[in-house]
C-alpha cells in the first residue's frame, strides 16, 4: 500500500495533492466518488455534491446524535464544527461505513487520550488522531513500510497504537458498527451487497488497489461477511478464506470467484487479512 494519499482540493474537478498518509490533517474526511476515486477532504468545504445537492438527506435524529458523540470525543484534536463534520459524511458514497470507522477511531482515541491516559503511549491528541487516520488509510505495517515515530508520537507509542487499531476485535467492531449505522438509513439509500462476485470486481485495473467504481462498497462486502468462500472458476471447488464452514443458517456467506492457479487467491487472502485482521485459508 502506498505511503501517500490524495487530499482533494476540489471534488468537481478532481484536483488533489499527494501527501504522506500521516500528514493528512486531523479531522479530514475520507470520501469516495464515482469516477474520481478515494481521498481526503476538509468537510468544511464539502457541502454539496457535484450536482448541487448533498448525496444523502439530513440524517435522522438517532444518527445525528451518534455523529455528535463522535465529534465531541475528537473535538480536542480537530478544527471543525459539528455541521461541517456531519456534512462530510452526507457527501460520502457509503457514509455508514465511514461513520463506523470514525466511531472506532473515537473509541480508541478516547481510551488513549482520556482520563486516566493510557500508559505507554505519548504524543499530543492531534498527532495521535492523525496517526490513527494514517493506519485506517494505509492498512497494517509491512517489512517495507514499518511503523515509525510521528511528530510528538514516539516509535514505541506508534507501534502500540498500530497494534491496538489492527487487533482483530477492533476490525470486527468496525463491521458491527457499520451494520448498525447502515440500519439508520432509509432503504432507498442502501445498495444491495452481492452474495457472489468475481475477484476482478474487487480490484481496480492495476489488480492491486480496491475497485472504487464498483456498484457496492467492496470493504463492506468483506467486513460484514460471516463466511467468505473462494470458488475456483475451473473446477467449481469451494474453500474457506474467512470464517468456518458448516451450517450457513443465520450467517452471511459470500463467494469470490477466482483462478487458483494464479495469484488471485493470494490477493484475496491479503485483502481479507487487511480488512478482517486474518484469513483462514489453509492449503490442502
Amino acid at each position: 500500500m502506498s505511503d501517500t494519499v490524495r487530499v482533494f482540493i476540489d471534488l468537481k474537478s478532481g484536483k488533489f495533492s499527494s501527501v504522506a498518509a500521516a500528514d493528512v490533517p486531523a479531522g479530514y474526511i475520507r470520501v469516495v466518488r464515482q469516477g474520481i476515486g478515494e481521498g481526503f477532504i476538509d468537510p468544511s468545504v464539502l457541502r454539496e455534491s457535484d450536482d448541487g445537492q448533498p448525496i444523502h438527506p439530513p440524517f435522522v435524529p438517532e444518527l445525528r446524535a451518534e455523529v455528535a458523540r463522535i465529534h465531541s470525543v475528537l473535538s480536542i484534536a480537530m478544527r471543525m464544527d459539528l455541521p461541517s463534520f456531519e456534512e462530510g459524511f452526507r457527501a460520502d458514497k457509503h457514509p455508514w461505513r465511514e461513520i463506523a470507522l470514525w466511531d472506532q477511531m473515537a473509541d480508541l482515541f478516547e481510551k488513549v487520550c482520556g482520563t486516566p491516559r493510557m500508559r505507554g503511549i505519548t504524543g499530543t491528541p492531534r498527532d495521535i488522531l492523525a496517526l490513527i487516520l494514517s493506519f485506517v488509510n494505509n492498512g497494517p505495517s509491512t517489512a517495507s513500510r514499518p511503523v515509525r515515530a510521528y511528530r510528538s508520537v514516539s516509535e514505541p507509542s506508534a507501534r502500540k497504537l498500530h497494534d491496538l487499531w489492527f487487533a482483530e476485535r477492533r476490525l470486527s467492531a468496525v463491521a458491527l458498527a457499520a451494520t448498525k449505522y447502515r440500519g439508520m438509513f432509509g432503504s432507498e439509500s442502501l445498495p444491495e451487497l452481492p452474495s457472489t462476485v468475481s475477484i476482478h470486481t474487487l480490484f481496480d485495473e492495476t489488480d492491486a488497489g480496491p475497485n472504487l467504481d464498483a456498484d457496492f462498497n467492496i470493504h463492506e462486502f468483506i467486513e460484514t461477511a460471516d463466511v467468505i468462500l473462494g470458488v475456483d472458476v475451473e473446477s467449481g471447488h469451494e474453500f474457506v478464506v474467512y470464517g468456518s464452514g458448516g451450517d450457513p443458517d443465520g450467517r452471511r456467506v459470500v463467494r469470490v470467484e477466482l483462478d487458483q492457479d494464479t495469484d488471485e487467491l493470494e490477493r484475496l487472502c491479503a485483502l481479507v487479512e487487511v480488512r478482517r485482521g486474518r484469513h483462514d485459508y489453509r492449503a490442502t
